[in-house]
């Protein structure tokens, strides 16, 4: 990533729509696991950025962070986050069973991991028996555009395969939608003109007037009540994907909500 993103994430990721909506709906399902889990869960944040998502994830248990990053690690120090270190996905051999939840939010698709299917991998390895891993990635091929360029997106994902990929390494697939379908139309036109009047590669994170920024998040908002109610997306920007574990049987705390469409 273009490191002068990492001080516009850090200064954003508390209020913009996009990162309050995605961490939103990740704490949702958290909050469900650790209810249902009887204790406080031992979660990693693997591609933890400036770490908001660590903040948000603490109230369900310790929480531990990894970045490649330098300069977003030291975000994470400055806001008191000790637990975060820097570490290559590519050259990180865990433990096993170390956790029970892993997030990994826009993180897989990036250019920096050379196998995202090695990773997954991990993931499973270093999850406990009925571990949940809780991934984002961006969705479609087709909307692949400057912004790609400047977050140094390496692939977009598709539904089944990402099913497949998660089911190659070890995993059940218990949810899995798109998300954001309002989106998908707005950045085929941005691509079509940037197409046009040949923009530069930039990233699309940047200040918006309140009374947008707030309407955005209150329709990701009823977005998040309908996926979580066991409603799926059949397009959108982004994929949503949340898979288990299953060396041991079901755990009751995904079944709530989370299951198979």
């Amino acid at each position: 990533m273009i490191q002068s993103e990492y001080p516009r994430i850090h200064s954003l990721e508390t209020s913009y729509w996009w990162y309050r909506g995605l961490h939103e709906l990740v704490e949702a399902v958290l909050r469900e696991k650790s209810l249902l889990h009887g204790k406080r869960l031992r979660i990693l944040d693997a591609g933890c950025g400036t770490g908001r998502m660590m903040q948000v994830a603490a109230a369900y248990g310790h929480v531990h962070g990894l970045d490649c990053s330098r300069e977003a690690v030291a975000f994470c120090r400055k806001n008191g986050l000790n637990n975060a270190r820097c570490q290559d996905l590519n050259e990180w051999t865990p433990l096993e069973q170390t956790f029970d939840v892993i997030l990994s939010l826009d993180v897989l698709y990036h250019a920096a991991v050379s196998s995202d299917s090695d990773v997954i991998r991990a993931f499973h390895f270093a999850l406990r028996p009925r571990g949940l891993c809780i991934v984002n990635l961006p969705a479609f091929p087709i909307l692949f555009r400057n912004h790609d360029l400047a977050v140094h997106t390496k692939r977009r994902y598709r539904r089944k395969p990402a099913i497949r990929l998660f089911e190659e390494s070890g995993f059940t697939v218990q949810r899995v939608t798109y998300r954001l379908p309002q989106l998908f139309a707005v950045i085929l036109l941005k691509k079509a003109l940037q197409s046009i009047c040949g923009q530069k590669e930039e990233s699309d994170l940047r200040q918006l007037p309140g009374w947008l920024n707030s309407l955005l998040l209150g329709l990701v908002r009823l977005e998040n009540r309908m996926i979580l109610s066991g409603q799926t997306m059949p397009f959108g920007s982004s994929l949503f994907l949340v898979a288990q574990k299953q060396d041991q049987g079901v755990d009751p705390a995904t079944t709530s909500w989370i299951k198979t469409s």
